[in-house]
């Protein structure tokens, strides 16, 4: 066999340079430069082994069925990745093996019409809402981000709740925040990127081919939120953001066109990309992201294979053995036939087999006891591409592991649910509490979040946390840090001590009289001389009061 391929090889390659060689001067079209035939002959004896060895990978079609043998090892021709990794056979260093490419070539770009066909399946419709859900159940408070509690009055700070409660309200009841963001958020992982538009009367279409100004929100303006899929949104560039690498904004789109031919600034849009990819994949995506359902797709095929082939497996896994004479079998095969279908209807556990006394039949039986863990072995491979813990997207209980409680993966994942809260949704709602502020109240104060906890704790953790609380608390106590007002304060403020009802204490604030005195001691003194003063008894009190704050100020 050997001598046969060595001989075709050699044969091939002398018409080869033959028909190299006799190409005539005046054919041009031919693509072939006429060289003098000595040289020629030169440098096919220099070259002829390197050329050789170089057809062995353009042939290679020709020779599927030929192997060929070296040192007792066997290289067949029909497999480019066993081809391949003889590098002295095809003289390529450095190029990618064909069936490895490929195997990572099919993580590419499949197209939005086909991940909304995937995300139908309940695991990655599962996979792409859980995490969206578990970083918004838990709400968020708002809070002013110009304003401080310590320079308001307790009036203030009561109307400043009470605009903030509001502004919740409005925004979860008549604009229905919370279900616009899920919605926003599924997309974000169902396509790796989605659209919020914010839709506000006199923002028009003229207007938002501008950039974004809020100076243009009027009172009762803002009429609601549309959250749209990226396969209605076309990407456009102005010149700088798609030539110039030095721009901020290179290979960014600058605006958006509707289906029907609407442009959009990029700045009028609440816009969420997942996992970007290099500036040469993003026209492949049309400059989105990689979305969660081209990431498991193939792994929740497999995990769902698994499962499907595990009833079949139940009432296959015993296989009978019915030895007989092959040359019998092939003389008459119609007899053998139907004696393996009548073997067949009555191979259940409720049948009976009668069998001659001669006939000699075995069975062979396939073991189930690792199948529960192939299975779940390919579904807690999903879960580990989503970063959501198995017992939560299947709802199971933690068995064995490294951490058989789950304590650990739970940490994780609340980890990645606060990154995702800082990444995605503060952004949006930050924009929406601003056109709302501005809408509804007619007020420019800028209002930010703070999230609650994602983990919501057990009664027992409650109750075991307050308990470490009292004992610190005691400590302090005894040990004249705090006094028991400032006690019985802190357990006022803590919305998880159980006694956040008490009235806290009431601080006495200083009548106009007493502040206009104040102030006019704090200009005719110098500071160090009045915190140094040793003043009379009747004088103790106002010393003690500007000293409180002067203290308020530094900290200022």
């Amino acid at each position: 066999m050997l001598g046969k391929l060595k001989q075709k090889l050699t044969n091939f390659v002398d018409s080869r340079i033959q028909n190299y060689l006799s190409k005539d001067n005046n054919k041009e079209d031919t693509g072939y430069n006429v060289i003098d035939e000595s040289m020629a002959e030169a440098e096919n004896k220099r070259n002829k082994n390197s050329l050789t060895k170089n057809l062995l990978y353009s042939i290679q079609k020709d020779f599927n069925s030929l192997k060929y043998t070296k040192e007792g090892k066997e290289y067949a021709f029909d497999s480019m990745d066993t081809c391949l990794k003889n590098n002295k056979m095809t003289g390529l260093t450095g190029s990618p093996k064909d069936i490895v490419f490929t195997f990572f070539a099919k993580f590419g770009y499949i197209g939005w019409q086909i991940c909304s066909v995937l995300a139908q399946h309940w695991l990655i419709s599962n996979a792409c809402s859980i995490s969206n859900k578990d970083c918004l159940r838990n709400g968020w408070n708002n809070i002013f981000v110009d304003k401080k509690d310590i320079d308001m009055t307790e009036e203030e700070k009561e109307k400043a709740q009470e605009t903030l409660s509001k502004l919740f309200d409005i925004e979860q009841q008549k604009y229905k925040l919370n279900d616009k963001l899920l919605k926003w958020g599924y997309y974000y992982n169902v396509f790796g990127t989605a659209f919020m538009l914010p839709i506000i009367d006199g923002i028009g279409d003229k207007e938002r081919e501008k950039p974004y100004n809020p100076d243009g929100i009027r009172k009762g303006s803002f009429k609601g939120i549309s959250v749209i899929e990226p396969y209605w949104m076309i990407p456009e560039f102005d010149l700088e953001t798609m030539t110039d690498p030095t721009n901020i904004n290179f290979f960014e789109p600058e605006f958006y066109r509707t289906a029907n031919g609407k442009k959009i600034h990029k700045s009028h849009l609440i816009i969420g990309r997942r996992k970007f990819v290099s500036d040469i994949l993003k026209p492949s995506y049309y400059y989105g992201g990689i979305s969660l359902a081209q990431e498991i797709y193939e792994r929740v095929y497999a995990s769902e294979k698994c499962a499907n082939e595990a009833p079949l497996l139940l009432l296959t896994k015993r296989l009978n053995v019915y030895k007989v004479k092959l040359k019998d079998f092939f003389l008459n095969p119609t007899k053998y036939k139907e004696l393996a279908e009548t073997l067949t209807t009555m191979r259940d556990n409720q049948g009976i087999l009668f069998t001659d006394h001669e006939d000699d039949i075995g069975q062979i039986d396939t073991g189930l006891g690792d199948l529960e863990q192939v299975i779940m072995g390919q579904y807690q491979l999903v879960s580990a591409i989503a970063r959501i813990p198995a017992d939560k997207l299947f709802e199971t209980n933690p068995t064995g592991g490294l951490s058989a409680s789950g304590d650990y993966n739970i940490k994780n994942y609340n980890q990645d649910l606060n990154t995702l809260q800082n990444d995605l949704f503060k952004p949006a709602i930050d924009r929406i509490n601003e056109i709302v502020m501005r809408s509804e109240f007619e007020s420019k104060d800028r209002v930010g979040i703070v999230f609650n906890p994602t983990d919501n704790p057990t009664e027992k953790e409650i109750a075991d946390l307050n308990n470490q609380k009292a004992q610190a608390m005691q400590i302090y106590l005894q040990n004249n840090i705090i006094t028991t007002e400032e006690a019985r304060q802190k357990l006022v403020n803590d919305k998880m001590s159980g006694y956040s009802f008490l009235k806290g204490i009431e601080k006495e604030e200083p009548t106009k009289e007493e502040k206009a005195e104040i102030e006019e001691m704090m200009k005719k003194a110098d500071k160090d001389e009045i915190e140094d003063k040793e003043g009379k008894d009747e004088d103790d009190t106002k010393l003690i009061t500007i000293k409180s704050y002067k203290r308020q100020r530094r900290k200022k």
